[in-house]
């Protein structure tokens, strides 16, 4: 079946339906090309809080039902989507539409999404409008809680994986393969989205951090030992070249336990006692100097480390870096379980050694601005504020322009 919708563009309608069988059977194709979103401005009143001032849908539907299961797909893409001024409504929803609409317009004003359902006529509540809603609803709230996987997912990057967060290993600020595929891709879908700044948050976890730093440090005192024996014979030294064979290690470990300002057990005629390796070692680390600054300096470097992967990619006025978090409050993750316990928080991983990756910077994104309604930006920025406000179930905050906390630790 084709027709014409109003004065819009041409749909056409393909399938076959079965209503006879005992179960029945749906297999159906629809098209609609330019369809004046204004026409539909009574609905977006009501249900999002806003009427639409300008804007043209496409859309492409596939829904099947077999066995009392509808699955389908609606590809949607909206051209130039523009809205007018709130309207105190009790049916509409709370969330910040018009942040997130903003979120999902790519450089040309442009949306282009997939939104699947599924659902089953068992359900005596069943109805596919509804289902279509509640997609759509689960799509804004996906753009305010989640916005980088949101956006790289679709725009073309997507994997399934959290792109909120980065990981580093415990007590490292190196980017490792990983880490650096992630920003890549945040990189990618920023380049498509100018109307979002990013603020970049270093983030240490005391727990898993500071045990590998200390024991970072140990490792360099080791190697500056054999470093210093190496110079006294002459030796031209790099770095980075210097190994430490099994034998190095337990003579230059020796020689630093000795030698470090701490009280150590002394033997009967008042020497320093022979202790076994692991001991020097719990006492080096013990006493490492390693403190509040030490974890400040890591969630910093983690921070700079994100910022400048970011150089020559993202415009620099757009990468902004915070005050760094030195604790694991308000993280929570608990996919993966750690040889040895530690707390972990809302997000974030537990390792098992100090080989583990760690998230540890966070990223917020930060609306500037829909550049097609700037004149009414003040009353926009008021309105979504009340919004974000309402939906107090997601992570938002709001300084000045609106905010979203989506960490990228």
């Amino acid at each position: 079946m084709s027709a014409k919708l109003a004065a819009n563009g041409p749909v056409a309608i393909k399938g076959q339906v079965n209503p006879l069988i005992d179960k029945p059977a749906l297999d159906l194709t629809a098209t609609a090309h330019d369809i004046e979103l204004t026409n539909l401005t009574l609905y977006s009143s009501r249900y999002a809080g806003y009427p639409i001032t300008k804007g043209k849908l496409n859309v492409d539907l596939h829904y099947m039902l077999a066995d009392d299961k509808l699955t389908a797909n609606n590809h949607l893409f909206v051209d130039q989507l523009n809205f007018g001024d709130h309207v105190d409504n009790s049916t509409a929803t709370k969330l910040p539409v018009r942040l997130a609409v903003s979120l999902l317009k790519n450089s040309r004003g442009e949306i282009d999404v997939n939104i699947p359902i599924l659902g089953s006529l068992d359900n005596p509540e069943f109805s596919v409008g509804a289902l279509v809603w509640q997609a759509i609803l689960n799509l804004v709230q996906k753009a305010v809680s989640a916005p980088f996987t949101l956006l790289a997912h679709v725009f073309g990057g997507g994997s399934g994986e959290d792109l909120n967060y980065i990981e580093f290993d415990a007590g490292s600020a190196t980017l490792n393969d990983a880490a650096q595929k992630k920003l890549d891709t945040i990189a990618k879908t920023l380049a498509d989205k100018p109307s979002i700044r990013v603020d970049v948050t270093g983030r240490v976890d005391p727990k898993v951090d500071e045990p590998a730093l200390r024991s970072a440090w140990l490792n360099g005192q080791v190697k500056r030992a054999k470093v210093r024996d190496m110079l006294d014979n002459g030796d031209n030294v790099d770095w980075n070249a210097v190994k430490l064979s099994d034998a190095d290690y337990d003579k230059y470990l020796t020689k630093v336990y000795k030698g470090a300002d701490f009280k150590k057990p002394i033997n009967f005629i008042g020497m320093t006692k022979t202790v076994l390796e692991d001991d020097m070692k719990a006492s080096l680390t013990r006493n490492a100097p390693i403190d509040e600054g030490s974890l400040r300096d890591l969630a910093q470097r983690r921070a700079q480390a994100v910022q400048e992967f970011f150089d020559g990619k993202i415009d620099s006025k757009r990468i902004f870096t915070v005050a760094p978090k030195l604790n694991a409050d308000g993280i929570k993750d608990k996919s993966r379980r750690p040889a040895w316990s530690w707390d972990s928080s809302e997000r974030r991983p537990r390792a098992p050694s100090v080989r583990s990756r760690r998230r540890a910077a966070s990223a917020a994104l930060r609306h500037l601005g829909d550049p097609d309604q700037r004149n009414d930006q003040d009353e926009d920025h008021r309105r979504d504020q009340e919004d974000i406000v309402q939906a107090h179930h997601h992570s938002l905050r709001v300084d000045g322009e609106i905010e979203h906390a989506a960490r990228l630790r």
